[in-house]
Protein backbone atom coordinates (compact mmCIF):
# COMPACT_ATOMS: atom_id res chain seq x y z
CA UNK A 1 0.00 0.00 0.00
CA UNK A 2 3.12 2.12 -0.47
CA UNK A 3 1.35 4.14 -3.07
CA UNK A 4 -1.13 5.70 -0.83
CA UNK A 5 1.69 7.46 0.86
CA UNK A 6 2.88 9.15 -1.72
CA UNK A 7 4.71 7.04 -4.41
CA UNK A 8 2.33 6.67 -6.66
CA UNK A 9 2.12 10.77 -7.24
CA UNK A 10 6.00 10.68 -7.14
CA UNK A 11 6.26 8.03 -9.76
CA UNK A 12 3.38 9.97 -11.74
CA UNK A 13 5.92 13.22 -11.37
CA UNK A 14 9.21 11.40 -12.61
CA UNK A 15 7.79 10.22 -15.61
CA UNK A 16 5.47 13.49 -16.76
CA UNK A 17 9.32 15.24 -16.09
CA UNK A 18 10.84 12.62 -17.85
CA UNK A 19 8.41 13.19 -20.93
CA UNK A 20 9.51 16.89 -20.99
CA UNK A 21 13.33 16.02 -20.44
CA UNK A 22 12.93 13.48 -23.64
CA UNK A 23 11.52 16.81 -26.04
CA UNK A 24 14.70 18.82 -24.81
CA UNK A 25 14.20 20.56 -21.89
CA UNK A 26 16.19 21.03 -18.90
CA UNK A 27 15.80 22.50 -15.38
CA UNK A 28 17.94 25.62 -14.51
CA UNK A 29 18.03 23.94 -11.37
CA UNK A 30 18.48 20.21 -10.40
CA UNK A 31 15.60 18.22 -8.89
CA UNK A 32 16.51 15.33 -6.86
CA UNK A 33 13.11 12.50 -5.89
CA UNK A 34 14.05 10.72 -2.65
CA UNK A 35 12.20 7.70 -0.82
CA UNK A 36 12.85 7.57 2.17
CA UNK A 37 12.70 4.70 4.66
CA UNK A 38 11.92 4.40 8.56
CA UNK A 39 9.68 7.62 8.32
CA UNK A 40 6.90 6.05 11.40
CA UNK A 41 10.63 5.45 13.40
CA UNK A 42 12.01 9.28 13.85
CA UNK A 43 12.32 10.09 10.05
CA UNK A 44 15.69 7.65 9.95
CA UNK A 45 16.18 7.70 6.39
CA UNK A 46 16.04 10.96 6.35
CA UNK A 47 18.06 12.18 8.84
CA UNK A 48 20.89 10.05 7.76
CA UNK A 49 21.34 11.24 4.83
CA UNK A 50 20.88 15.15 5.09
CA UNK A 51 23.10 14.27 8.31
CA UNK A 52 26.00 12.90 5.60
CA UNK A 53 25.38 15.46 2.64
CA UNK A 54 24.66 18.64 5.66
CA UNK A 55 27.19 21.15 3.74
CA UNK A 56 26.53 20.26 0.49
CA UNK A 57 22.46 20.82 1.26
CA UNK A 58 23.57 23.73 3.55
CA UNK A 59 25.40 25.42 0.35
CA UNK A 60 23.18 24.05 -2.09
CA UNK A 61 19.83 23.00 -1.34
CA UNK A 62 16.70 25.70 -2.14
CA UNK A 63 13.82 24.01 -1.25
CA UNK A 64 11.83 20.50 -0.01
CA UNK A 65 8.38 19.52 -2.02
CA UNK A 66 6.71 17.13 0.81
CA UNK A 67 4.70 14.40 -1.01
CA UNK A 68 4.41 12.24 2.18
CA UNK A 69 1.10 10.63 2.88
CA UNK A 70 -0.86 13.36 0.59
CA UNK A 71 -4.59 11.74 0.49
CA UNK A 72 -5.84 12.19 4.47
CA UNK A 73 -9.24 13.13 3.56
CA UNK A 74 -11.89 14.27 0.83
CA UNK A 75 -13.14 18.00 1.60
CA UNK A 76 -10.12 20.37 1.89
CA UNK A 77 -7.04 20.85 -0.58
CA UNK A 78 -4.94 22.13 2.52
CA UNK A 79 -1.43 23.95 1.29
CA UNK A 80 1.17 24.12 4.05
CA UNK A 81 4.46 25.80 3.37
CA UNK A 82 7.34 28.11 4.97
CA UNK A 83 6.33 31.63 5.01
CA UNK A 84 9.18 32.46 2.48
CA UNK A 85 7.29 29.73 -0.22
CA UNK A 86 3.79 30.73 0.92
CA UNK A 87 2.79 32.87 -1.82
CA UNK A 88 4.13 30.37 -4.21
CA UNK A 89 1.74 27.68 -3.00
CA UNK A 90 -0.81 29.63 -2.77
CA UNK A 91 -0.57 31.08 -6.81
CA UNK A 92 -0.12 27.75 -7.94
CA UNK A 93 -3.68 26.40 -6.29
CA UNK A 94 -5.69 29.43 -7.34
CA UNK A 95 -4.15 28.60 -11.22
CA UNK A 96 -5.39 25.06 -11.07
CA UNK A 97 -8.93 23.78 -10.42
CA UNK A 98 -8.32 20.96 -8.00
CA UNK A 99 -10.67 17.98 -7.45
CA UNK A 100 -13.16 17.23 -4.22
CA UNK A 101 -14.98 13.98 -4.15
CA UNK A 102 -17.50 16.54 -2.40
CA UNK A 103 -17.23 19.78 -4.12
CA UNK A 104 -19.41 21.52 -1.39
CA UNK A 105 -17.29 20.66 1.08
CA UNK A 106 -14.02 22.03 -0.83
CA UNK A 107 -13.03 25.19 0.38
CA UNK A 108 -10.51 28.10 -1.43
CA UNK A 109 -6.86 26.42 -0.23
CA UNK A 110 -4.82 29.03 1.65
CA UNK A 111 -1.10 28.29 2.79
CA UNK A 112 -0.45 28.07 6.77
CA UNK A 113 3.01 27.53 7.81
CA UNK A 114 1.88 25.08 10.88
CA UNK A 115 4.46 22.40 10.84
CA UNK A 116 4.17 19.67 8.36
CA UNK A 117 4.59 16.01 9.00
CA UNK A 118 6.50 13.40 7.06
CA UNK A 119 10.40 13.85 6.27
CA UNK A 120 10.95 18.25 5.97
CA UNK A 121 11.80 18.19 9.48
CA UNK A 122 15.32 18.16 9.00
CA UNK A 123 15.06 19.85 6.16
CA UNK A 124 13.41 23.04 7.49
CA UNK A 125 14.69 23.21 11.28
CA UNK A 126 18.08 22.41 11.02
CA UNK A 127 19.30 23.06 7.87
CA UNK A 128 16.74 26.40 6.81
CA UNK A 129 15.48 25.04 3.59
CA UNK A 130 11.73 26.05 3.38
CA UNK A 131 9.23 23.42 2.19
CA UNK A 132 5.92 23.32 0.86
CA UNK A 133 3.44 20.75 0.71
CA UNK A 134 -0.27 20.47 -1.12
CA UNK A 135 -2.42 17.53 1.20
CA UNK A 136 -6.28 16.88 1.35
CA UNK A 137 -8.14 16.85 4.32
CA UNK A 138 -10.84 16.51 6.15
CA UNK A 139 -11.32 19.11 8.56
CA UNK A 140 -11.56 17.36 11.57
CA UNK A 141 -8.25 15.94 10.75
CA UNK A 142 -7.06 19.34 10.71
CA UNK A 143 -8.71 20.34 14.06
CA UNK A 144 -6.29 17.32 15.60
CA UNK A 145 -3.66 17.78 13.69
CA UNK A 146 -0.19 17.44 15.37
CA UNK A 147 3.48 17.97 14.33
CA UNK A 148 4.35 14.75 16.95
CA UNK A 149 5.69 11.55 14.98
CA UNK A 150 2.76 9.68 13.06
CA UNK A 151 4.47 6.71 15.28
CA UNK A 152 2.73 8.07 17.67
CA UNK A 153 -0.57 8.83 16.37
CA UNK A 154 -0.51 6.55 12.90
CA UNK A 155 -3.37 7.51 10.55
CA UNK A 156 -4.86 4.28 9.04
CA UNK A 157 -3.36 3.32 5.80
CA UNK A 158 -6.26 2.14 4.06
CA UNK A 159 -8.00 5.49 4.30
CA UNK A 160 -6.35 7.05 0.57
CA UNK A 161 -7.38 3.52 -0.65
CA UNK A 162 -11.09 3.64 0.47
CA UNK A 163 -10.95 7.67 -0.33
CA UNK A 164 -9.37 7.67 -3.87
CA UNK A 165 -9.89 4.23 -5.78
CA UNK A 166 -10.03 6.19 -8.71
CA UNK A 167 -6.55 7.94 -8.41
CA UNK A 168 -8.40 11.57 -8.93
CA UNK A 169 -6.83 13.45 -5.87
CA UNK A 170 -3.71 11.81 -6.17
CA UNK A 171 -4.15 13.40 -9.83
CA UNK A 172 -4.78 17.00 -8.59
CA UNK A 173 -1.68 16.50 -5.76
CA UNK A 174 0.81 15.49 -8.58
CA UNK A 175 -0.24 18.22 -11.11
CA UNK A 176 -0.12 20.83 -8.03
CA UNK A 177 3.16 19.08 -6.46
CA UNK A 178 4.70 19.20 -10.03
CA UNK A 179 3.58 23.06 -11.22
CA UNK A 180 5.32 23.99 -8.39
CA UNK A 181 8.80 22.28 -8.83
CA UNK A 182 8.82 23.86 -12.02
CA UNK A 183 8.48 26.97 -11.32
CA UNK A 184 11.50 26.72 -7.99
CA UNK A 185 13.68 24.46 -10.54
CA UNK A 186 13.50 26.75 -13.87
CA UNK A 187 12.25 30.72 -12.69
CA UNK A 188 15.16 32.99 -13.11
CA UNK A 189 14.63 34.32 -9.89
CA UNK A 190 13.48 31.70 -7.08
CA UNK A 191 10.13 32.16 -6.41
CA UNK A 192 10.13 33.06 -2.67
CA UNK A 193 8.53 36.32 -1.00
CA UNK A 194 10.74 38.14 1.72
CA UNK A 195 8.16 40.17 2.76
CA UNK A 196 6.26 36.71 3.96
CA UNK A 197 8.99 36.04 6.55
CA UNK A 198 8.37 39.44 8.21
CA UNK A 199 4.98 39.20 8.66
CA UNK A 200 4.67 35.61 9.40
CA UNK A 201 7.43 36.81 12.56
CA UNK A 202 5.37 40.26 12.93
CA UNK A 203 2.08 38.36 13.74
CA UNK A 204 3.43 36.15 15.80
CA UNK A 205 4.97 38.74 17.95
CA UNK A 206 1.50 40.95 17.87
CA UNK A 207 -0.37 37.26 19.12
CA UNK A 208 2.42 37.22 21.92
CA UNK A 209 0.71 37.85 25.37
CA UNK A 210 3.89 38.68 26.79
CA UNK A 211 5.64 42.16 26.71
CA UNK A 212 7.40 42.28 23.23
CA UNK A 213 8.02 45.55 22.24
CA UNK A 214 11.06 45.78 21.63
CA UNK A 215 11.21 42.95 19.76
CA UNK A 216 7.70 44.35 17.68
CA UNK A 217 9.98 46.97 16.65
CA UNK A 218 12.46 45.19 15.28
CA UNK A 219 9.75 43.13 13.51
CA UNK A 220 8.48 46.46 12.09
CA UNK A 221 11.98 47.24 10.83
CA UNK A 222 12.36 44.08 9.51
CA UNK A 223 9.20 44.39 7.18
CA UNK A 224 10.07 47.65 5.97
CA UNK A 225 13.67 46.12 4.51
CA UNK A 226 11.82 43.23 3.09
CA UNK A 227 9.43 45.54 1.34
CA UNK A 228 12.30 47.61 -0.09
CA UNK A 229 14.06 44.13 -0.65
CA UNK A 230 10.83 42.99 -2.88
CA UNK A 231 10.91 45.60 -5.01
CA UNK A 232 14.23 45.26 -6.29
CA UNK A 233 13.66 41.21 -6.54
CA UNK A 234 10.47 41.72 -8.36
CA UNK A 235 12.35 44.03 -11.27
CA UNK A 236 14.80 41.22 -12.41
CA UNK A 237 12.00 38.75 -12.07
CA UNK A 238 9.79 40.67 -14.62
CA UNK A 239 11.56 41.86 -16.44
CA UNK A 240 14.29 40.66 -19.09
CA UNK A 241 15.91 43.54 -19.61
CA UNK A 242 17.17 43.56 -15.69
CA UNK A 243 18.19 40.31 -15.80
CA UNK A 244 22.06 40.87 -15.60
CA UNK A 245 23.78 37.19 -14.46
CA UNK A 246 25.68 39.03 -11.28
CA UNK A 247 22.38 40.41 -10.10
CA UNK A 248 20.53 37.21 -10.89
CA UNK A 249 22.82 35.05 -8.97
CA UNK A 250 22.85 38.25 -5.66
CA UNK A 251 19.58 37.96 -5.85
CA UNK A 252 18.80 34.01 -5.42
CA UNK A 253 21.65 33.65 -3.09
CA UNK A 254 19.98 36.00 -0.69
CA UNK A 255 16.69 34.20 -1.60
CA UNK A 256 17.99 30.87 -1.00
CA UNK A 257 19.69 32.16 2.82
CA UNK A 258 16.71 33.87 3.71
CA UNK A 259 15.05 31.03 6.41
CA UNK A 260 18.62 30.13 7.27
CA UNK A 261 18.75 33.57 9.29
CA UNK A 262 16.25 32.46 11.64
CA UNK A 263 17.27 28.91 12.68
CA UNK A 264 18.52 29.55 16.73
CA UNK A 265 21.63 27.74 17.96
CA UNK A 266 20.00 26.93 20.93
CA UNK A 267 16.01 25.13 21.41
CA UNK A 268 13.95 27.38 24.25
CA UNK A 269 13.07 25.19 26.91
CA UNK A 270 10.22 23.02 26.70
CA UNK A 271 10.86 22.67 22.84
CA UNK A 272 12.26 19.59 21.35
CA UNK A 273 14.14 19.88 18.53
CA UNK A 274 12.14 22.76 16.61
CA UNK A 275 14.77 25.31 15.69
CA UNK A 276 13.33 26.91 13.13
CA UNK A 277 12.16 30.40 14.80
CA UNK A 278 8.87 30.70 12.96
CA UNK A 279 7.58 27.16 14.19
CA UNK A 280 9.23 28.38 17.66
CA UNK A 281 7.29 31.24 18.01
CA UNK A 282 3.97 29.58 16.59
CA UNK A 283 3.74 26.56 19.06
CA UNK A 284 5.38 29.36 21.81
CA UNK A 285 1.76 29.54 22.88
Amino acid sequence: EQWAHGTAAMTALIQALMRKVKKGWRPERTIIFCSWGGTMFGKIGSYEWAEDLKKVLQRNAVAYVNLHDPIRGEGILYSIASPSVQQLATEVTKNYKFTCLRPEKCMESNASSIQMQGDSDYFINHLGVPALQFSYQDSAMLETASFLSEAVFPVSSTIPTKLDSSFRLHESITKLTGEAILQIASKPVLPFNALDIALEVQKNLQDDPHNVGNLLKVAYALRESAELFQSDEMRPANDPKERAPARIRMLNDILQSLEKNFLVSGVPPGFYRWKHIGTVMRWGD
